[in-house]
């Protein structure tokens, strides 16, 4: 399966999405988009960037941790 390239940024300026980490799948929403993705080993293979926020209504991607890209 060849989904997104996946690198998590150090800016929530830098990232084109941002997730948060849900204890329950009910609670996933647009997880979807990271499936298939692996994550990259820099910025210049990577086609998604994403930032990893502390609160949940600040995530466009709710997505359970165990189901977070794995490096491939």
């Amino acid at each position: 399966m060849n989904g997104p390239k996946v690198i998590v940024v150090p800016h929530m300026n830098m990232a084109q999405h941002k997730v948060f980490f849900v204890q329950f799948s009910n609670q996933e929403k647009n997880a979807q988009l990271l499936k298939g993705a692996t994550l990259a080993t820099n910025m210049a293979q990577a086609t998604m960037k994403v930032f990893i926020v502390q609160h949940m209504n600040m995530a466009d991607i709710l997505i359970m941790e165990k189901n977070f890209p794995k490096a491939g």
